[in-house]
């Protein structure tokens, strides 16, 4: 299973760097094949230009859809099922956004994710809501790049304020078990407000509380970045110590593959969605996901991104700091 899956990222991996290893970074480089097979999407070179080409045509050459961003929303939208031709629709959804003061690098993946959404006016109230109250909570952690989880959080039923609350609860928890405050630490406790549903019989919390602790048993290295994917790995309901198991197998694989033998903890990022999306397709994590909760499936879709994209800005980080040391 291991052998098959990292077989799959590779061929991938190196399609996109033989055409665009001098156009976009290597963080987002390593981190784009993931998008296809989260979604089991086969990835046509023609198809994916053709979005990249209705970007190109459609925005300035300082726009935030340009860049290391381009590559990314073309392939958002690509696995999503969308055409070329909804870049246009893309760029009258900017505008709404902006009207809305949803802004910011982060902003045209918000927009992806809001494409098919037929009424946004309330739900962007809301989000602007719970970010305002995000950055009451930790005003220095708080920025642009947790708009996409805000408006992910703005789709649940509840007040924002009790959001918020249950967020906060999350991160004092999770504080104190190995979890260091932090931005990435506020961003894993988005996605667990986000995935954490009621009728699920399985505690997240539970779960993330005593997973680090099994990581160090197991001795599979991270440090903070790698934080986001960690509700991901954990909604299912395979014992804590098999998916590290499964995690450290899959990193180790990756860790003796040419051209990854010196990213670090940047394959344990990887490899963390190459479980998940393992997971995905398990017949018992699927039962689990129809009980009746008709909107969990999409949300952890839109938290996988969210991780991702995550994973693409925190990884960058790291790199320019350690070229600046």
């Amino acid at each position: 299973m291991v052998e098959s899956k990292i077989s799959q990222y590779l061929h991938l991996y190196e399609t996109m760097k033989n055409s665009y290893k001098w156009k976009v970074g290597d963080p987002a480089l390593r981190m784009i094949p993931l998008f296809y097979l989260m979604k089991d999407h086969p990835f046509d070179p023609k198809r994916y230009e053709g979005f990249l080409q209705g970007i190109q045509n459609q925005t300035g050459m300082f726009s935030n859809f340009r860049g290391t961003n381009q590559y990314l929303i073309a392939a958002m939208m690509d696995t999503e099922g969308y055409t070329a031709a909804s870049v246009s629709q893309l760029m009258e959804l900017e505008k709404h956004l902006k009207h809305a003061r949803i802004k910011g690098p982060y902003m045209p993946m918000v927009a992806v994710s809001l494409l098919s959404e037929a009424s946004l006016t309330t739900r962007l109230i809301k989000a602007q809501e719970i970010y305002q109250l995000m950055k009451r909570e930790h005003k220095f952690l708080t920025g642009s790049d947790d708009l996409p989880m805000a408006v992910l959080l703005a789709k649940d039923q509840r007040e924002a304020k009790a959001l918020i609350e249950q967020m906060e609860g999350y991160y004092d928890r999770l504080a104190k078990k190995r979890y260091h405050k932090g931005n990435m630490l506020q961003m894993m406790t988005h996605i667990l407000t986000v995935l954490q549903a009621e009728e699920m019989k399985i505690s997240l919390l539970e779960r993330c509380e005593v997973f680090l602790d099994e990581m160090k048993r197991q001795k599979v290295k991270w440090n903070d970045y790698f934080y986001p994917q960690i509700p991901l790995l954990l909604i299912n309901e395979q014992p804590v110590e098999e998916v590290v198991r499964y995690l450290g197998e899959y990193t180790k694989q990756l860790s003796v593959t040419k051209g990854f033998k010196w990213q670090g903890s940047m394959n344990t990022i990887l490899a963390a969605m190459l479980v998940v999306s393992e997971f995905v397709k398990d017949e018992e994590y699927n039962a689990m996901l129809k009980m009746g909760v008709t909107t969990v499936v999409q949300q952890i879709m839109q938290a996988q991104q969210a991780a991702m994209i995550a994973a693409i800005g925190a990884s960058t980080a790291a790199a320019a700091s350690a070229s600046s040391n």
